[in-house]
């Protein structure tokens, strides 16, 4: 009777392991496939986009203990969101999509709290959720004060993440938090270093201008685009190149960056 009860158990944990192993396949599959859309991904109404995020949070989903799925759906939502700032004047859209790349860095950081990416995809789609709720609702919420924490943590470990990514989100938070943290001097400065960071970067220029023109040096602003719209983009790195492309010949037509407050 031992002998079979023994027998028995070894079975049942073969095949938990089997179920176990299953599941890590099916994640391992999943992620393979957000991943290669996410390295296809464009800007707005890019197919690529969605299909990545679908897949990131179907793996998620499937394992809810898994870091890198949850923190790479968080920065899907983000590129979702920050793609719509080039067409949708709806803030519902950016507050859902943002809210839910919020819960998934929140999970993502809590999984691994000494890794980068929960906490930076966490303070870049809190960005986008002011821009969808509004100032003060955000301020209620607390969401300006977890950003900026956020973003100084990033800043202390790695300012090079991705290319200045970090130091991009600072300079957008200074240039447009609410006062008394508003700061157009720190938006700077975080500009030019982002801009020095990746010095071939379209966003990176017009952050930096936009900056500029925050302080209302209109000459530099322009100076800045007119200096970027010469630059190839590294077209991997800024698969939205034709966004950033446009939005500095908008402005140069206009003489400044155009709805500022979407420079973000």
């Amino acid at each position: 009777m031992k002998k079979a009860y023994c027998i028995v158990l070894m079975y049942l944990v073969i095949a938990a392991l089997f179920c176990i192993a299953a599941v890590a396949q099916d994640v391992s599959d999943l992620l393979a496939v957000g991943d290669e859309a996410w390295d296809g991904r464009g800007a707005y109404g890019d197919p690529n986009n969605k299909k990545a995020l679908d897949a990131y949070v179907a793996a998620a989903e499937e394992d809810v203990y898994h870091f890198e799925s949850h923190w790479k759906a968080a920065r899907s939502c983000w590129w979702m969101s920050d793609q719509m700032l080039a067409v949708s004047n709806d803030p519902a859209d950016h507050a859902e999509l943002s809210l839910l790349g919020m819960e998934l860095a929140e999970r993502a950081r809590l999984m691994a709290p000494d890794a980068m990416e929960g906490h930076l995809y966490y303070a870049l789609c809190a960005s986008h959720y002011v821009y969808g709720v509004g100032t003060l609702e955000a301020m209620r919420d607390g969401v300006f004060e977890e950003a900026i924490s956020e973003l100084l943590w990033c800043y202390g470990k790695d300012p090079a993440y991705e290319g200045g990514l970090v130091p991009l989100g600072l300079s957008a938070y200074y240039r447009l938090a609410p006062w008394p943290e508003r700061s157009q001097e720190k938006a700077l400065t975080y500009a030019e270093e982002a801009r020095t960071l990746n010095a071939d970067s379209l966003r990176a220029a017009v952050y930096l201008a936009a900056c500029y023109q925050a302080l209302g040096d209109f000459d530099r602003a322009v100076d800045v685009l007119t200096k970027a719209a010469e630059v190839e983009p590294d077209k991997t790195s800024e698969p939205d190149y034709r966004r950033w492309r446009r939005i500095i010949r908008d402005a140069l037509e206009a003489g400044g960056v155009e709805d500022i407050d979407r420079i973000r």
